[in-house]
Parts: C-alpha cells; sequence; structure tokens
C-alpha cells in the first residue's frame, strides 16, 4: 500500500509511491514507525510541497514529482 522511510529528520527524505497517497494514512503510518509526532510529519509533507518535490493532485492526497 505504502512505502515509508525509516527517518523522517530530514524533510527531503521521505519515500513517496508514485501513485497519489491518502496524506492521512502516511502520517498515521509514519506515526507508528518513528517517534515522531504527527504534527511534524504533517509540515514535512508541507515543506516537500513547498519545495516542489511532491503536490497534491487532489485534497488529502500527495505525490512526489
Amino acid at each position: 500500500m505504502m512505502a515509508m522511510c525509516k527517518d523522517m529528520r530530514s524533510y527531503s527524505y521521505v519515500c513517496l509511491l508514485e501513485k497519489p497517497t491518502s496524506i492521512k494514512e502516511l502520517v498515521e503510518q509514519a506515526a507508528e514507525e518513528t517517534s515522531l509526532e504527527k504534527a511534524a510529519i504533517e509540515t514535512a509533507i508541507w515543506k516537500l510541497t513547498e519545495q516542489d518535490i511532491a503536490y497534491q493532485p487532489e485534497p488529502g492526497k500527495i505525490r512526489k514529482l
């Protein structure tokens, strides 16, 4: 379903699938697999979109460029 990196401490170190992925599911899975808070994960995702590393093809979904 979803591929995650082991370490999300770096904003550019998030693995996303080639197809649109639910942001909610991504945040939930990352929170379970790391010790990061959900707010930090959401911020990392937002920064990926701001840096044009990822985009939202539809509301609530994210995809890498």
